[in-house]
């Protein structure tokens, strides 16, 4: 009796070993994501040539001060700073340059995104005896549905993602002028601080010079007001810039002081805004 007990456990044994075995590397398949694989898709020779076309679009859009074509191969936050930038061309008039290009080697191309090795130099038209502009990557793209956009790459060193502050904080009033802080934009050799004044007061008040105090105490004096957008109008609503060129402020900084006066009729009117950088 006890022999037959053993032979029908072996043979129960034998007829459950093939399952299990199936049933353990079903599970071990699973747990592993379903098996190897599938190698990604090489990048065709027309996604790599999209790529280069907004890059240097983009940086061509720069040289030539376009900002139509800026906005076109940019997105994110530098289409913010394309605005900022017309901004300064309807008031000095367009900055044309001559742009070279060194290196362009496209990296990588994902379902969404790509990545480009990247030297150039820009020089404006008229200032070549000036040190140029040196762009360089990693540059960064996004694909959206219009095509290859530039979201990210370094200026002078700088990642603009790093640079450009549109989540700011920063405002104050005075006799009747209320002045918010918009934007920020930190080069490594140029500060642009975009803001909006209004005006609640019968008279015009006219901006001028104004300063910067930075976190370690330091003044940056002789920031220049826009040479058109100057004049805040009773009433009106008044989006300008202060310009500092040759000055800057370190990449991690994350507030400072904006010393700004205004003139008018009757006297003059003092600002000092803390602004914070919370982006």
């Amino acid at each position: 009796m006890r022999g037959r007990r053993e032979e029908r456990k072996r043979r129960d044994n034998a007829k459950r070993g093939p399952a299990a075995l199936t049933l353990t590397c079903a599970l071990w398949a699973a747990a592993c994501g379903g098996g190897a694989r599938e190698p990604e898709a090489s990048p065709t020779p027309d996604e790599r040539t999209a790529v280069e076309a907004a890059v240097r679009g983009y940086f061509g859009a720069i040289a030539d001060d376009d900002h139509g074509g800026k906005v076109r191969f940019s997105s994110g936050e530098l289409n913010v700073l394309a605005d900022w930038e017309l901004m300064v061309s309807l008031s000095f008039g367009s900055a044309l340059a001559e742009l070279q290009i060194d290196r362009l080697e496209i990296e990588e191309i994902r379902a969404d995104s790509a990545t480009a090795d990247f030297s150039a130099e820009l020089r404006l038209s008229g200032f070549q005896a000036d040190p140029p502009t040196v762009f360089s990557g990693p540059i960064t793209l996004a694909r959206e549905p219009e095509g290859w956009k530039v979201v990210d790459y370094l200026r002078d060193g700088r990642p603009q993602s790093a640079s450009i502050h549109t989540d700011v904080r920063g405002g104050q009033e005075r006799g009747g002028v209320t002045v918010e802080v918009r934007g920020v934009h930190l080069q490594a050799n140029a500060i642009l601080v975009v803001l909006e004044a209004t005006n609640t007061t019968s008279e015009a008040f006219t901006l001028v010079p104004a300063s910067i105090v930075a976190e370690d105490g330091r003044h940056l004096e002789f920031g220049e007001p826009s040479a058109t957008q100057r004049a805040v109008l009773p009433s009106s609503p008044l989006v300008t810039y202060v310009y500092w060129s040759g000055r800057s402020l370190p990449e991690d900084t994350t507030s400072f002081r904006l010393l700004l006066d205004f003139t008018g009729p009757s006297g003059g009117l003092s600002f000092d805004i803390p602004v914070e950088l919370l982006d």
